[in-house]
């Protein structure tokens, strides 16, 4: 037995543990995957227990279980947990071709990859590569842990030196903040193969430090060879620990380092600079190179191009942004404006007809700029035979079941694997029966993940739907505020999970912080009110409504303020009120760029995906509004729209 196989089942027991928090989340994960849906009596019945049982590695009183849950609709998943324990304890009494069997009879559902991925890992553990390999890439979905297995195996079963692979290391380098056990193994591999050079792992490492300070960057360190661990690294990493406070000295004291250090130190003073709009940034963007596995610094010299309507500068930055980036909506809708102010209107037409086909926040605006405007059409009904065969689907069944029992990890998993399964245009009629049940069951955020997962465009109704229509139509009148506006930020902050809890605190249909609920109840003059009420759609619908209504009336009445403050709060939206310009006649990209430099990532996110979530209830409730119109609620929008589009005919 080899050294590795031999360390790996020495950990055994720890590597099962690992495999099932994966596969059903830690007790803490499970909690809060559940509160949304909490039940009064948790389910008992024996898949209940076969699922403990797995959790606790029972394989005994699994086999036990597993003849009681044959008509359930989630046997086949019972079945995985049985095999996942079976394929990690070498079970000499397990039959491959049963394994076999069970891979094709259960392919693309989230069964068949937790036993394939069991598969995988066992190859591994005895160094079986090519094997581990075959696994991998037939795996349907990946996680972090499965990318960084995949790295391994091919580090051990084609040429280290292809460019391919050492494209393959650096991406995987690049997306991985902190590394967990798997990774770790493979980053060494990687090392240990001259694929990732020290001054590469060092810049890694200073990054990891800044985004997420030293206990998630520690085990980049712990990579290090001895050479690389000097009073220069050292003084790097004091310095980054610095740059969040005081970022003009951090890049004046960069100067003393050697040239690679001094980079990244400089990239985490200006990115720190750039976000709070500190003067210097503008300077020290010019300094700047891009770094092969930190796009942050990069995305931020744009959005001062941007700012500063600098477009050529703008152009040669776009370029620079690696394939997977470049790619990204957002950035493909800057090229095409870019393109449009350099005075190339035919590549920037066909871009922003590319955008226009979705119907987010970058499609909707490139819609409106070539003078295709959002339209909404009912689709097909669905026949009773439709709903007949799509109900008897043992894979929509299985999901139906886990959403039923509040197991909503597996639920979503299964859910975009069905929508993998049916993303072809030919399945459109399959995925919108199937959200139609889901929608029907209650559970509108599985049928909207399932049609955006599969990248359906029309089921409007399915996609934007409109529960709690009577009281928030009443409620949004009686506060002033635009009921399309109400159901954007529904849509966005709980799917319209009526007990919805989130991580911070957050509860209900519009996600209402208790702090935030006993404000408003102060201003409404409830004075019996309970935080716990926020879980009543009645109650969280009037004050969340409310809330909207009071954020508007503090920040001048502006959409995009309005939305932000709703999502970041108010005071600190007031704070960069200053950065819009609400009457210029570049208003509209004055709102754009305001949006792109946000501090914030997740308020950039939430502006967008609300504001364009309120253009297309607009058209569902029968008032319809264009994005521009939004961006730009005061002066002339439509002229404004009108000049650019006039640039692009």
């Amino acid at each position: 037995m080899s050294a590795t196989r031999h360390a790996f089942r020495s950990v055994a027991s720890f590597a099962l543990v690992v495999l099932i928090v994966w596969l059903i989340g830690t007790p803490t994960m499970l909690a809060a995957a559940a509160r949304p849906h909490d039940r009064p009596t948790p389910p008992t019945d024996a898949v209940a227990q076969a699922r403990a049982a797995f959790a606790r590695g029972d394989l005994a009183t699994l086999l036990a279980l597993e003849p009681k849950t044959r008509t359930s609709p989630l046997a086949a998943t019972v079945t995985s947990w049985r095999l996942t324990l079976q394929i990690l304890r070498d079970d000499a009494t397990l039959d491959p071709q049963t394994v076999t069997r069970f891979l094709t009879d259960h392919a693309g559902t989230d069964a068949a990859v937790r036993v394939r991925r069991a598969l995988a890992q066992n190859a591994i553990a005895q160094e079986a590569w090519t094997e581990a390999r075959r696994h991998l890439e037939a795996l349907e979905r990946h996680d972090p842990t499965t990318h960084c297995w995949l790295l391994q195996a091919r580090l051990h079963t084609e040429p280290t030196a292809t460019a391919t692979l050492r494209e393959a290391v650096l991406t995987r380098l690049a997306e991985t903040v902190s590394p967990n056990d798997e990774c770790r193994a493979a980053f060494r591999d990687a090392v240990a193969n001259g694929l990732v050079n020290d001054a590469t792992l060092i810049e890694r490492y200073l990054v990891t430090l800044f985004l997420k300070g030293e206990n998630a960057a520690a085990p980049w360190r712990a990579l290090f060879p001895p050479a690389a661990d000097t009073p220069a690294v050292r003084a790097a990493a004091r310095l980054i620990a610095q740059t969040r406070d005081d970022p003009i000295t951090v890049w004046q004291q960069a100067a003393q380092l050697p040239p690679p250090l001094a980079a990244t130190v400089r990239r985490a003073a200006f990115v720190v600079a750039a976000s709070l709009g500190t003067p210097q940034a503008r300077t020290w963007s010019k300094q700047l190179t891009a770094s092969p596995i930190w796009v942050e610094p990069l995305e931020w010299q744009i959005r001062l191009a941007l700012q500063a309507e600098d477009w050529l500068t703008t152009w040669h930055l776009l370029e620079q942004l690696p394939p997977s980036e470049r790619d990204a909506r957002q950035w493909r809708f800057w090229r095409a404006w870019t393109l449009k102010a350099l005075g190339k209107k035919d590549e920037a037409r066909t871009l922003f007809r590319e955008l226009a086909q979705d119907d987010d926040f970058w499609g909707l605006l490139a819609g409106e700029l070539i003078g295709q405007p959002l339209a909404i059409t009912d689709g097909p009904p669905i026949s009773a035979q439709q709903r007949a065969q799509i109900a008897r689907d043992p894979h929509l069944a299985a999901i139906r079941a886990l959403a039923a029992r509040s197991w909503e990890v597996e639920a979503q998993r299964e859910v975009d694997l069905l929508a993998q399964r049916w993303q072809s245009a030919s399945a459109a009629w399959q995925r919108r029966v199937a959200a139609s049940l889901l929608a029907e069951d209650g559970r509108f955020d599985l049928a909207i993940r399932l049609l955006e997962r599969s990248q359906e465009r029309n089921a409007w109704a399915l996609r934007y739907p409109t529960p709690w229509r009577t009281q928030v139509l009443a409620t949004a009148h009686q506060e002033g505020v635009d009921p399309a506006w109400a159901y954007g930020v529904m849509r966005q902050e709980s799917r319209f999970r009526a007990d919805a809890r989130s991580t911070s605190g957050a509860l209900g249909l519009m996600q209402v912080m208790p702090s935030t609920g006993r404000w408003v109840a102060q201003q409404r003059n409830e004075r019996r009110f309970h935080p716990q009420q926020l879980l009543e759609p009645e109650t969280n619908l009037r004050f969340g409504i409310t809330y909207l209504r009071i954020v508007t009336e503090q920040l001048d009445g502006h959409p995009v303020l309005a939305t932000g403050a709703y999502n970041a709060g108010p005071g600190r939206i007031g704070r960069l009120r200053q950065r819009l310009d609400l009457t210029s006649d570049a208003a509209l990209l004055d709102a754009l760029r305001y949006i792109e430099l946000l501090p914030l990532a997740e308020t950039r996110d939430y502006i967008r995906k609300v504001l364009a979530n309120t253009v297309v209830y607009s058209h569902r409730l029968g008032n319809p509004k264009t994005l521009s119109g939004l961006l730009v609620p005061y002066g002339d929008a439509q002229r404004q729209l009108a000049a650019l589009s006039e640039r692009l005919q």
